[in-house]
């Protein structure tokens, strides 16, 4: 166990510095947790396998990138129309996951999705419009013991005719 969390602290810690060098942040580049230990390819841990990823990102940025954010990105089922929250628990979180994987994101502090600077600058770039962010109670969901904040998001993305929808652990 002690080879696979170093394993899985050299993997986030490899992201990290690559994120920051290239300026990947800027970008939306992320790092599914399938990526980081192939355990966490299956469905069922994606909720345990993500938060402990977190964990271990938070970790890393704070020797890596204390400035920054790191967050966890649950992707939720797309809609052709906006569903708001529709889930309030943790069973009904897991039953609206999308197929793909949750992932950990990086960015500067105050340009996060969740806060007006940040979908300003994703405006700027047309990549969303019709936008919903919500900030949620965590303690429904047990996430961390509500210690870190979550948010929902959700946009209509013109290019595809649907609504993208994500739950965002933040440290």
């Amino acid at each position: 166990m002690i080879q696979r969390n170093q394993e899985r602290t050299a993997t986030v810690e490899r992201w990290i510095i690559s994120n920051l060098k290239t300026r990947g942040y800027e970008r939306f580049d992320d790092l599914h947790i399938d990526q980081i230990d192939n355990n966490w390819r299956d469905p069922d841990s994606w909720i345990q396998g993500g938060l402990d990823a977190f964990q271990l990102a938070k970790e890393s940025r704070n020797r890596r990138a204390p400035n920054f954010t790191v967050a966890l990105a649950f992707s939720l089922i797309a809609d052709m129309q906006p569903r708001g929250v529709d889930f309030h628990g943790l069973e009904e979180l897991k039953a609206q996951l999308s197929p793909s994987p949750p992932s950990l994101y990086l960015f500067q502090s105050g340009m996060e999705p969740w806060t007006e600077t940040g979908r300003r600058s994703q405006r700027a770039r047309n990549e969303d419009e019709n936008v919903e962010i919500k900030k949620l109670d965590p303690s429904p969901f047990r996430i961390l013991g509500g210690a870190d904040p979550c948010y929902y998001t959700e946009f209509g993305q013109a290019d595809f005719d649907e609504y993208s929808r994500s739950v965002f652990v933040a440290g």
